[in-house]
């Protein structure tokens, strides 16, 4: 009984020196690498400013850009409001220009707007607007009719338009997602 009480004398202060051995060992792993947590730390800190200020900045910059919008549509005709907007956001411009083209049979504006936009795919929209003849919207009418053979089950038929669309065109990534469509199995 006298011994049994000795090993578990023994067995606690083994415990006991391992937790110290362990606490030592974090300490001077803490200590070693003090500059390097710090600096982890200060950077994720860092890291998480940045990216809320960005983000209210972005939300701030949504806010302006759709209230200048709201009020360039109230009076389409305000070319310091057009200007104002086109500077601020030239998407936003082409749009407004598309709006107001339909309106006054005009393309004064979408000339503008092409002038600046940096978009590929609005840059396109804009121009077959104008009735100038663009390749993205002879590839959207061929992924239209596409869709509508999917709809009716004709997917061989689906499959033969949408390989007509070319690999280079912004549409081709929606076509082959499409092709790939089967039907809902019941």
């Amino acid at each position: 009984m006298a011994k049994d009480n000795l090993e578990y004398i023994k067995g606690s202060l083994n415990t006991q020196e391992q937790i110290l051995t362990q606490a030592i060992a974090g300490e001077r792993f803490a200590r070693k690498h003090k500059g390097k947590i710090i600096a982890i730390i200060a950077v994720s800190i860092l890291a998480v400013i940045y990216f809320s200020v960005t983000h209210l900045i972005e939300q701030n910059n949504i806010k302006a850009n759709n209230a200048l919008f709201t009020k360039l549509l109230a009076n389409p005709t305000d070319t310091a409001l057009q200007n104002e907007l086109e500077k601020a956001n030239i998407n936003l411009f082409a749009l407004f220009a598309l709006g107001q083209a339909k309106e006054n049979n005009s393309t004064a504006l979408i000339d503008r707007a092409l002038n600046n936009i940096k978009d590929e795919n609005l840059r396109q929209i804009l121009l077959a607007n104008k009735g100038e003849n663009v390749a993205l919207m002879g590839d959207y009418e061929t992924l239209i009719s596409g869709f509508k053979e999917l709809k009716n089950a004709k997917f061989d038929a689906a499959k033969l338009e949408f390989s007509k669309i070319p690999e280079n065109s912004s549409l081709k990534e929606i076509s082959k997602n499409l092709e790939h469509y089967q039907g809902i199995k019941q």
